[in-house]
């Protein structure tokens, strides 16, 4: 099962036997977000959402956020302003994740975000170390 991942480890390959797939979305939210989203929920399918604090909020979207939460979609952190990562500094890096964190996910869920997905899938090792 996917969630029985150990913290910190790169997923590549889904875990699960059985048939199902994990529809995963990045560098949201975007325009057609809600439009992907009411479909899903219209079938009863869940999404895994890679957001980013800067855009939440700039664009207004934390209403449309909770609401997704609420309804049963899953959330992981993408940084807060989209940055490559492996081209900052480890201050930075942690900023980056911190500030997403704060802003969205303790903010709007009430938790710390699981998954991580590094913008333009950009890391290292010294990136997955901190």
């Amino acid at each position: 099962m996917l969630l029985n991942a150990n913290i910190g480890s790169c997923i590549i390959n889904c875990l699960s036997p059985t048939n199902q797939i994990l529809l995963t979305f990045d560098y949201g939210p975007d325009v057609a977000t809600q439009s992907f989203v009411d479909a899903m929920n219209m079938y009863g399918i869940r999404g895994l959402f890679f957001i980013n604090g800067i855009k939440v909020y700039r664009d207004n979207k934390q209403s449309q956020i909770k609401s997704m939460y609420d309804t049963g979609h899953i959330f992981g952190t993408h940084t807060y302003s989209h940055s490559e990562l492996t081209g900052l500094n480890d201050f930075n890096i942690r900023r980056e994740f911190y500030d997403n964190e704060l802003d969205v996910f303790r903010k709007l869920f009430k938790n710390r975000p699981y998954f991580v997905r590094a913008p333009y899938f950009s890391y290292n090792d010294r990136v997955s170390q901190l």
